[in-house]
């Protein structure tokens, strides 16, 4: 059977507070884990022991002081940790804003670019079509020169024909890549406004149509072709000149 302590010394008070930390205002308990009396662990708990080093303040008044900085503590740690999260949320922004901004660059090169391949296509087809007049008085010319070939093979050589030939197909190329160009632009404009993706890939008559009708559209008379193929004069890659198929008389 243990005896209780009659002087409260170092160690009974660590025992005391080692007791009300587990159970806080249990005299009983305290008293039991210290083996002191009862009064004397309640002193402890509510007086302390002023004239000792170790018990200036009343064990309630201690344990009062560690929870109050247990809670600073953790105050401490929720507050590092929020802290932690909106430095994170803020580079999280940052970044989404660079991404943006990078987005409306790239949409206002973009917008840049179309309005510029328009312009381009549109400057380019206008610029053959001013010179139309022109070149339809050389088709004329063109046109004489080829009746006259139908009367006398003499009069202009294969290849001066062919020579002559290649630049009106060269001149109807011409149109259709500028038509090409100009509709291409105006499909990535309308990707660019945020129209369907479906109008992508929609074709003209002017990539199938053939080389008479081009040059029909363009403004010239295709009569001069005509009266050369009913003399014996077709259209080939190579320019004007007899038809390979045709039979010698």
């Amino acid at each position: 059977m243990s005896t209780t302590v009659n002087r409260v010394t170092q160690d009974v008070w660590d025992k005391l507070l080692e007791a009300y930390r587990e159970d806080p205002g249990n005299h009983s308990n305290a008293a039991r884990h210290a083996v002191v009396q009862r009064r004397t662990a309640r002193r402890a708990w509510e007086l302390g022991y002023p004239d000792r080093p170790w018990g200036l303040k009343p064990i309630k008044d201690l344990l009062a002081s560690e929870a109050e900085l247990a809670r600073s503590r953790l105050q401490l740690e929720a507050d590092k940790e929020e802290l932690e999260e909106d430095q994170i949320a803020l580079e999280l922004e940052r970044d989404r804003e660079a991404s943006r901004q990078h987005a409306i660059r790239s949409k206002e090169q973009e917008g840049r670019l179309i309005a510029a391949a328009r312009a381009g296509s549109i400057m380019g087809l206008s610029a053959a079509i001013e010179i139309a007049p022109s070149l339809q008085r050389a088709m004329q010319k063109l046109g004489t020169a080829l009746a006259a070939i139908a009367e006398d093979q003499g009069s202009l050589t294969a290849k001066d024909v062919a020579n002559l030939s290649f630049v009106m197909r060269r001149y109807s190329s011409t149109l259709r890549e500028l038509s090409q160009a100009g509709q291409i632009a105006m499909e990535m404009e309308r990707l660019y406004l945020g129209e369907p993706s479906q109008i992508i890939g929609v074709t003209t008559d002017l990539d199938t149509m053939p080389l008479q009708e081009l040059v029909k559209m363009a403004g010239y008379q295709d009569d001069v072709l005509k009266r050369a193929y009913d003399r014996g004069l077709i259209v080939l890659d190579g320019g004007l000149g007899k038809d390979p198929n045709e039979k010698k008389a």
